[in-house]
């Protein structure tokens, strides 16, 4: 037993050349640890930023767990069950909803189908997140009497039952049969710490308060208890190690059975409340303290109350950790529950434990050697201290009082001015020398390529070279029209660049000695960097980019517009990316995307104020920033942005601006199915990322609504959407987590807008319908009566050709009668006169005889032409034109008459009706009578044409003594009667005398007057 426990003793007490061995791998380790969990290297401090879950309202806040399942923090108090998403939060109370007591004891468990189980003083819960409510069992001692107080979830010993304590007794409860599995007594009552393990079929419980731990080992039939006097909570570590915190803050290591105690860690904390463990490492927490442990148990991060005045407590009241996150959570007594990252801060400040910290506020950080440095600080003038930030010397007289004293590194000395005199200061040996210069103050100092750049109280700058052992000085930039040239930097081109009155930059070439540009580029100069042929100067107003070939400028202005501000420091990293300084904090740019990353409290930083020309890159490449409260020292390719996403929470939803529960508990809710009386929809939702919830943004933006995403500059998104048009839609969320990186995926939700009946498709199709049906009664009552019509009016015009038919008939039927008897006996009588007049020798009986046979043979041609007329085979034009020339030419030849006849567009396929022939003809007869009666002409033109249905017959006397129509009008009734019976017939006749002769016209449409 002694050998043993002198083998476990090796465990911290062995030789000095192992334990340095072991002393180099824990630290090794330390460092692989540090590297994932925080930036932070061994001369730093880490500026601890520490987040306050807001909206908590209860006294006390104790144990605290994050459902993996939607990122919400569940928080145990005195008076309820919280409910939070790091901006708002919920509360649980037996007054307003169906908890029974208000007193909440033990940890939470959460179970396969992430419900969370937890305990108040009178019952078991289950909350159920996705129904927003809770279960609530109460359970039965094992005389089946109820038990009505004190109990407390110890934890989750398999993934289907839960370790619970109701007064003495001890129960498993199996969440999957809603029951109890397993019950017995032990003296449990008196204890607050606890820790449940399954080993070798046997359950290890180990309880402690303030005075003692018991260890007892639990079967189904029987256990063994064994209590010791020491204080604290206790930890299996496996199945032959314990650990036990003490209430002393000691850490205990037992080797089970033998109950000896193999090592003790003192860490004085106090009280031990819990122990954790994750792979290697181990967590510890007590009332004021909380500490990380590696696997050797040496302190790797602590974490003390008494240093952080704004958790506004003297003592945490529990502490976790969340291993996956890397984040303490700290429920403190009285003052909500509180946040801190280990991987946190991103960028380190410096440890100046040996200086006075309230002094400390650089103006100029300097570079001497070896890793040593000179800060020149506006109070006490100037440091000497070595890179973990311990003291070596400061001055803070030999000159250095004043708080504008402003100096530069030269051969190997710090030279700065006091008045018009130049003191060097060896930092080493603490010797200083002066030489006098010419001037009356020198007010700021620059070395560069070991000649130094004085500006001066008279306006105008100096140079000092050392050549030949002497110093020599040499005036720059006289006569420059400026009141004030203090600021002023040298660059690689040989070039000054100055600020004039704060107002313009002059650029002053060196070798030409002469000023090349006047750049009107207002603010001063606070700081400047140099790549390739640029030169990158700060001011007041920003960034400034300054072309060396051209010396065009133009101000650098980023997505964000974040370098518009004060900038006062710039720096640029291996990768190109430029860090500045500023009254905003300290920045990274990427020139390349021109997107801007802005630090803040949370990332380490000293305050968001920085000071002019406080910055510098060293010789490890690490970048050094001082501002109003410090200095901030980093290595910026070891600065990550956390990529984590992350999570919305969807925690609310307004129908019609109230609040509704109509669609189930929000973050569950998949699809919203709205109606046109309702389609006013609000979402309410932040971003969850408890690092700094403050500094996460938000973006909407509601497909087949919004144009584009719509972003928030808060973490707390109200989305209204306000008459949406029915239609269908889907409302995305996206965020931003602490570190302004966004998430690639979001929340999404559907929202349908259904259309009122009248508007709905089946309506539209029944309508349609009905319309369409309407329209073909319409239309095939119109077509209907429209072939009633066309019945109507064939039957008529069946009646009508009938009836012309028969008239035609009738006319023909009276033609030929009178052509067979009329006709045959009119000739009769004219041949028989013919012959009786031959056979008469009697003169007077010839004269009469002949007379008759005139008579007879005028009432012949006059018959001819009556059965002509009534003759429907002539009813056309091109029997109206021969008969026309027949005529004409007979008539004409018999009186000796020249006749020209011509006709055009004449077919025997355009009709005319007999009586509109008859009355032609009859017209065209007067007009030849006339002709042979009236004129003195021998030649007659006849043409006849058929144009667009208009006929025309055109008789044209040739010869200047031609038919007078005036005489005829006053003579005879010939002219009258002929436009009388044009008109009948719906035409006219037309007469002009014209140089060939007296042309008349008879004109008749054949439209429609068939």
């Amino acid at each position: 037993m002694e050998i043993k426990c002198q083998k476990q003793n090796i465990f911290w007490w062995f030789s000095y050349s192992t334990r340095y061995l072991v002393y180099m791998l824990n630290l090794l380790r330390s460092l692989i640890l540090v590297s994932l969990l925080t930036y932070k290297s061994t001369p730093f401090s880490a500026q601890v930023y520490i987040n306050k879950i807001n909206d908590l309202s209860q006294l006390s806040n104790l144990h605290i767990l994050k459902n993996e399942m939607n990122n919400k923090l569940f928080i145990y108090s005195l008076d309820g069950l919280n409910i939070s998403n790091g901006i708002n939060s919920k509360h649980y109370r037996s007054t307003t909803h169906n908890l029974v007591g208000n007193i909440l004891q033990g940890p939470f468990v959460q179970d396969e189908q992430d419900r969370i189980w937890f305990t108040t003083y009178r019952a078991l819960h289950c909350y159920n997140d996705s129904l927003d409510n809770f279960d609530v069992y109460r359970l039965k001692d094992e005389n089946g009497k109820l038990i009505g107080h004190n109990y407390k979830i110890i934890d989750d010993i398999n993934s289907d039952s839960i370790l619970l304590k109701t007064n003495n007794n001890l129960a498993i409860f199996n969440i999957e049969q809603e029951k109890l599995a397993f019950t017995t007594n032990l003296d449990i009552l008196n204890y607050d710490y606890f820790y449940a393990k399954f080993i070798n079929k046997k359950l290890i419980l180990l309880a402690g308060n303030n005075h003692e731990f018991a260890y007892h080992e639990i079967y189904v039939d029987s256990f063994h208890q064994s209590t010791h006097n020491i204080a604290g909570s206790a930890f299996l570590i496996d199945d032959n190690m314990l650990l036990v915190g003490t209430s002393t803050g000691d850490l205990l290591r037992y080797k089970l059975g033998t109950w000896n105690i193999l090592d003790r860690k003192e860490y004085g904390i106090g009280l031990i409340q819990s122990i954790s463990k994750n792979q290697n490492n181990y967590f510890l927490s007590g009332y004021n303290h909380s500490i990380l442990l590696d696997e050797n148990f040496d302190i790797i991060w602590t974490l003390d109350v008494n240093d952080f005045t704004q958790l506004g407590s003297e003592s945490f009241q529990y502490s976790s950790i969340d291993w996956r996150d890397s984040l303490i959570w700290i429920g403190s007594e009285g003052s909500g529950v509180h946040a801190v990252n280990l991987k946190s801060p991103l960028i380190g400040s410096l440890s100046l434990s040996s200086l006075p910290k309230s002094k400390i506020r650089p103006t100029k950080i300097l570079e001497y050697q070896d890793n040593r440095f000179l800060i020149l600080s506006y109070d006490n003038p100037l440091y000497y201290i070595n890179e973990d930030g311990t003291l070596i010397n400061s001055w803070s007289n030999h000159g250095l009082s004043t708080h504008k004293v402003a100096g530069d590194i030269w051969n190997n000395t710090f030279v700065y001015a006091n008045g018009g005199e130049l003191c060097f200061l060896n930092p080493e040996t603490d010797s200083i020398t002066t030489i006098s210069s010419p001037y009356e103050r020198v007010t700021s100092i620059v070395n560069f390529r070991d000649t130094l750049i004085l500006s001066l109280s008279q306006n105008f700058l100096a140079q000092l070279t050392n050549k030949n052992g002497q110093q020599l000085f040499d005036t720059l930039v006289p006569n420059s029209n400026c009141q004030e040239l203090n600021y002023f930097f040298h660059g690689h081109d040989e070039r000054l660049y100055i600020s004039c009155n704060e107002t313009e930059i002059i650029v002053y070439n060196k070798l030409q000695t002469t000023i090349e540009q006047r750049l009107p580029i207002s603010g001063g100069i606070l700081g400047y960097a140099f790549i390739d042929t640029t030169v990158l100067l700060t001011n007041y107003n920003g960034l400034y980019r300054i072309s060396t070939n051209s010396l065009k400028y133009e101000q650098v202005i980023d997505k964000g517009k974040l370098l518009l501000s004060q900038i006062y420091g710039i720096l640029i990293d291996e990768k190109g990316h430029w860090w500045l300084s500023g009254n905003n904090g300290i920045l990274k740019y990427n020139p390349n995307t021109n997107k801007a990353h802005q630090f803040k409290m949370k990332d380490g930083l000293q305050g968001l104020e920085y000071n002019r020309m406080s910055y510098l890159k060293d010789s490890k490449g690490r970048f050094w920033f001082g501002g109003v409260n410090g200095i901030n020292v980093f290595d910026p390719l070891k600065v990550k942005l956390s990529d984590k996403e992350a999570p919305i929470d969807f925690y609310n939803y307004k129908i019609n601006d109230e609040d509704s529960r109509e669609f189930g508990v929000a973050n569950y809710v998949h699809q919203f199915d709205l109606y046109h009386y309702n389609n006013t929809i609000t979402f309410e939702f932040v971003g969850i990322d408890y690092t700094g919830p403050e500094h996460v943004n938000l973006k909407y933006y509601m497909e087949g609504h919004d144009p584009d995403w719509v972003e928030l500059d808060e973490n707390n998104g109200v989305a209204r959407y306000a008459n949406l048009p029915y239609g269908e839609y889907t409302f995305h969320m996206l965020a931003s987590n602490s570190d302004e990186v966004w998430s690639k995926t979001g929340k999404s939700v559907k929202v349908i807008v259904h259309p009122p009946f009248w508007a709905t498709w089946w309506f539209r199709t029944i309508v349609g319908l009905g319309i369409l049906a309407f329209g073909y009664y319409i239309v095939r009552s119109y077509y209907k009566r429209k072939l009633e019509r066309r019945d109507l009016i064939l039957r008529q015009q069946e009646l009508k050709i009938e009836k012309q038919q028969a008239i035609e008939y009738e006319r023909n039927r009276i033609a030929s009668e009178m052509h067979d008897d009329l006709g045959s006996g009119l000739t009769t009588i004219k041949y028989l006169s013919e012959h009786a007049i031959k056979a008469s020798k009697n003169e007077k009986e010839n004269k009469n005889i002949k007379r008759i046979a005139d008579h007879a043979n005028k009432l012949v041609n006059n018959m001819s032409e009556i059965i002509w007329a009534m003759n429907s085979r002539y009813d056309t034009a091109s029997d109206l034109t021969g008969y026309i020339r027949h005529y004409a030419s007979e008539f004409l030849e018999e009186h000796d008459k020249t006749i020209t006849f011509s006709s055009k567009g004449i077919s025997h396929k355009i009709e005319i009706s007999g009586e509109k022939r008859r009355n032609i003809f009859l017209v065209t007869k007067e007009i030849l009578h006339n002709f042979i009666k009236y004129a003195q002409v021998d030649e007659m033109q006849i043409n006849v044409k058929l144009e667009d249905n208009n006929l025309s017959i055109i008789f044209l006397e040739v010869g200047n003594h031609s038919f007078d129509k005036e005489t005829a009008q006053e003579k005879g009734n010939g002219l009258f009667n002929m436009t009388k019976r044009m008109t009948d017939i719906g035409g006219a006749i037309t007469q002009t005398t014209t140089t060939e002769g007296l042309r008349t016209t008879l004109h008749y449409n054949l439209k429609g007057r068939t």
